[in-house]
């Protein structure tokens, strides 16, 4: 995990990953990424995009009807980055056993 990201920060980034399936041209509205998270955090997705959004991340996509999101090229390399080191550490901790 970057040392400039927060824990919460970078599962928005994961969850904006998922819910692009990893496409650089999707741009879901927020309530698909919301969605991703229990109820009693989703009111904390805005403000993460925002700060994800100042370390061009992600960006913002308005559109006619509601404004949506973007990931950049940089969001998605990390996103990525992030999932494989992720699943890596469980396959290292599954091979301990």
């Amino acid at each position: 995990m970057p040392p400039e990201l927060e824990p919460f920060d970078t599962a928005v980034l994961v969850a904006l990953a998922q819910a692009c399936n990893g496409s650089l041209a999707a741009h879901p509205p927020i309530h698909a990424i919301q969605s991703r998270f229990p109820k009693h955090l989703r009111g904390e997705v805005p403000r993460s995009l925002d700060r994800l959004r100042r370390q061009q991340y992600c960006q913002k996509h308005p559109t006619r009807g509601e404004v949506t999101w973007q990931l950049t090229r940089e969001g998605l390399r990390l996103a990525e980055d992030i999932v494989r080191g992720s699943l890596e550490a469980a396959n290292t901790t599954e091979s301990s056993r």
